[in-house]
């Protein structure tokens, strides 16, 4: 069975903190919570778009879908805490790179999509199957409005960091 790989159209970090800022050409996306001036807290979520319109060659069947993340960070080591949990959202309108903040993210319904990230996976690929959803985008590419992941936003220092299209090692369906 082929393998197709289908960079993001879009993919950026949004910052709970820094809510009216864009950072759509950013070379790193981020999940989960940080400590900023003053201790203010400060969440991070990622948000990822594909088009999957003739993804498929004509003829074949999607049997399964992963979304491939790369890992660079982690700052929370599994010694202090386990599990670091990882959630997908599907996006319910549409968002550009260019342009998302916090305060102009879509609006998000939870999937049942979710992974964990342990400290011996920073360095390398992590795969989180997602194949429901690529296989409702092929079906109906107007529901397509990509997905915005979280990580645990009520714990300081849980920052998990991925590269985005602007790096080396880009985000993969």
């Amino acid at each position: 069975m082929p393998t197709i790989q289908i960079n993001p159209t879009d993919d950026a970090y949004i910052s709970q903190y820094f809510a009216t800022q864009n950072f759509g050409n950013s070379i790193s996306l981020f999940t989960g919570e940080y400590l900023r001036f003053g201790n203010m807290p400060d969440a991070y979520r990622t948000l990822l778009k594909f088009n999957l319109s003739g993804a498929i060659p004509s003829g074949n069947v999607m049997t399964d879908a992963k979304l491939y993340l790369y890992v660079y960070r982690k700052d929370m080591p599994d010694s202090i805490l386990y599990p670091q949990n990882i959630t997908i959202y599907e996006n319910l309108s549409d968002f550009s790179q260019s342009t998302v903040t916090w305060n102009t993210a879509p609006f998000t319904v939870i999937t049942p999509y979710s992974f964990t990230v342990t400290d011996s996976m920073v360095g390398s690929y992590i795969g989180i199957d997602i194949t429901n959803l690529a296989y409702k985008w092929v079906l109906t590419p107007s529901l397509n409005f990509g997905i915005t992941i979280r990580g645990i936003e009520n714990v300081v220092d849980t920052i998990i960091g991925y590269e985005s299209t602007n790096n080396v090692n880009k985000p993969l369906p």
